[in-house]
């Protein structure tokens, strides 16, 4: 069993008299029946009193994996001005299991005979977070209150406002940008045809400037879409209200598009385009909430020197710790932080995983937002760390990097945009046609090159837990649907969509033709060329075996004791292995690394499959020879088989579970339904 809490800490200054609150969520292993923990404050400083949980039950019922909690720190209004430390010891009743909140805090005073030292108030911030405030006292000055920095920032002139608003959006793909209504704004602008859009925003979202009734049904476009009805086509706009809510007070850049901006105004959870810097400004004026000085002042400033500010190393072992072993879950078992350094201005991790021989090397940025599971070290050589000049030459050379080093032969890198951070390069690649990009990672020095990153915020709050719809018009339908299905035996998200297809090939049985490839080089080592190379002859040789070796095999990765537990005919394995490692010279590209694919080595059994298809990682789902992209539960993976039907069998009625699996091997708990995977 297993028990943490996430995040791992609490911080904040506050005046004498304040308080400063946290929301901890407190996470189990374990959930078969009712658990009590229960808390204590420690503290050198004396402060135990001051610390307690004021929200939440700290009482575990039967099924539930996690509790979130409410710990309020309430300083004395004579407290001493200083810095101030303790913990908060949470522990399971009656067991040895234990889990540790790092209290650190400074009382502060306001400083009258100079600048004014903010206060961050933390139900302030909660309660004005993603809004745009109108100081009504001054001047009118805007200011953005940033979700995912935890302070205001000053929008100033219009160009201002627009590089604060490229500088805070985040990426977001078009099914998920038209689940939100869009707003429109007051005030005058350039509207040619006199339907109550700006020209702008129809050129944004696909309207006819010069026609008032795009879709020639009787309706005004501006009518159409302040009313919830579609100008683009018939019937109501396909809207998700609860998904929109939870992207309140962001901003967005499409990633499909050419980077449009949106602002999601939590007013009225709609979208605002942004347009030209001083539309942009305007629109966020319009959409201002007035507000006095002094709750201004209780919002933390983001002065000019901290617009990047680096954590700690133990803070960023903190908040890897925390994102692999209570998010990402690569592992049944607890993974720990072997160190972290400073490299190619990111925090390079080195996670022990128990079930992995070797470490994992993932990445952090400084300011502890993005999270990188995985690595390639591209060997680029410069001039003493000198950065590349301009935008052309990182394009350049990521894109030769990809097609030498990460594609079949033959294949091009469909490469979408490239745009420039702080301390990376942000890599938009279209993998499959039209409707599948990935975004990956190059450091600014081009040693590094980072197939996924993860927000951790965003991923915090449930944003990668959207439901992924299958490119529908792409799957010719057959009599029987062909399922090919690409992984890396021990990718943890090779695994997860394993787990989410054996419910659904079982109850298809022999009305799906599927079938179990591999992609055309390893990323994980020995063990996984190997494995692999038993996965193929179970297949070929015994392959009414091989969903129960596969169920047996995603519990722990343990193939040699699935062998037994399955009873696979070792002599015929063996035989079939060996031919089969002579054939496609498996063991001998492998000791020689002058074969491999960049880092990794080839595994070229499907190399012909992998190259039509345009197969680059791991997952990869082919469905009646088109390569399309599903959800990783049964139910969706279900669904996205039963397309290929000509006449779709009765049980593709049957509902499966929803929950998509957990990455990794074990069949506990659960995971998000993302595009992430292993390889580009």
């Amino acid at each position: 069993a297993g028990f943490g809490i996430s995040p791992p800490y609490i911080k904040g200054e506050v005046v004498p008299g304040g308080v400063i609150e946290g929301k901890i969520t407190v996470l189990r292993s374990v959930a078969d029946e009712e658990t009590l923990f229960k808390y204590t404050a420690h503290s050198d400083d004396g402060i135990e009193d001051w610390i307690r949980v004021v929200e939440g039950d700290t009482t575990f019922a039967v099924g539930e994996l996690s509790r979130e909690i409410t710990v309020e720190i309430k300083i004395p209004k004579d407290a001493e001005y200083g810095d101030y430390s303790g913990a908060i010891l949470l522990q399971i009743e009656n067991e040895r299991l234990s889990a540790r909140i790092t209290v650190d805090f400074a009382v502060i005073k306001k400083d009258t005979l100079g600048d004014v030292i903010v206060v961050f108030d933390n139900k302030m911030f909660q309660r004005l977070k993603g809004k745009i405030l109108l100081q009504v006292e001054q001047n009118g000055e805007a200011w953005y209150v940033s979700p995912s920095l935890g302070k205001r920032i000053f929008l100033g002139r219009p160009d201002d406002a627009f590089n604060v608003m490229r500088e805070q959006g985040v990426g977001i793909r078009n099914k998920d940008m038209y689940k939100i209504s869009v707003g429109v704004p007051v005030g005058s602008m350039e509207d040619s045809d006199g339907d109550g859009l700006s020209d702008n925003l129809e050129n944004a979202i696909g309207l006819d400037v010069d026609n008032k009734d795009t879709d020639g049904d009787g309706y005004i476009d501006g009518d159409e879409l302040k009313n919830g009805y579609n100008p683009w086509g018939t019937g109501l706009q396909n809207i998700d209200k609860v998904f929109a809510k939870n992207q309140s007070g962001k901003i967005f850049l499409q990633i499909e598009k050419k980077g449009e901006a949106w602002y999601v105004n939590p007013s009225d959870n709609k979208r605002y385009f942004l347009g030209k810097p001083t539309d942009a400004f305007n629109v966020m004026r319009s959409l201002g909430l007035g507000i006095s000085n002094n709750d201004l002042e209780q919002i933390l400033e983001r002065q000019g020197d901290d617009q990047v500010q680096d954590i700690s190393l133990e803070e960023a072992s903190a908040i890897a710790s925390d994102f692999i072993n209570n998010k990402l879950m690569l592992s049944n078992d607890l993974a720990l932080i072997a160190g972290v350094v400073e490299e190619s201005l990111l925090y390079k991790v080195s996670v022990d995983v128990p079930s992995s021989d070797d470490n994992i090397i993932s990445y952090l940025t400084k300011d502890g937002k993005i999270f990188f599971p995985a690595a390639i070290e591209t060997n680029y050589q410069n001039d003493s760390g000198k950065q590349f000049s301009n935008l052309d030459e990182a394009k350049v050379f990521v894109v030769d990097f990809i097609e030498d080093n990460l594609l079949a032969e033959g294949q091009i890198v469909p490469f979408e945009e490239i745009v420039e951070k702080t301390n990376f390069y942000e890599v938009v690649i279209d993998l499959s046609g039209s409707y599948e990009t990935k975004t990956s990672y190059l450091t600014k020095d081009g040693k590094i090159f980072l197939p996924e990153g993860y927000n951790i915020a965003e991923y915090n709050q449930g944003v990668a837990n959207v439901q992924i719809q299958p490119k529908i018009e792409e799957i010719v339908k057959s009599e029987v649907s062909k399922v090919e299905l690409f992984v890396m035996s021990h990718c943890p998200y090779g695994t997860q969509i394993e787990k989410g297809i054996l419910p659904v090939l079982e109850i298809l049985g022999d009305k799906v033709d599927f079938e179990l490839k591999f992609c055309d080089y390893a990323m994980h080592g020995e063990k996984e060329i190997y494995e692999q190379l038993n996965q193929y002859c179970i297949q070929k040789e015994q392959g009414t075996k091989l969903l129960s070796y596969l169920t047996c095999f995603l519990k722990e990765g343990d193939g040699e004791g699935c062998l037994t537990e399955v009873n696979v005919d070792l002599a015929v394995l063996e035989a079939c292995a060996s031919k089969t490692d002579e054939e496609f010279n498996i063991s001998n590209n492998y000791a020689d690394e002058s074969t491999w694919k960049g880092a990794y080595p080839l595994f070229n059994i499907y190399k012909e499959d992998a190259s039509k298809y345009m197969v680059s990682g791991s997952p990869s789902l082919v469905v009646n020879g088109s390569k399309v992209v599903s959800g990783r539960d049964s139910n969706s993976l279900l669904d996205t088989i039963c397309l290929g039907y000509e006449n779709p069998p009765a049980e593709c009625e049957v509902q499966l579970g929803n929950l998509s699996p957990a990455p990794g091997f074990g069949f506990d708990g659960s995971g998000t339904n993302t595009n992430a995977g292993c390889g580009t």
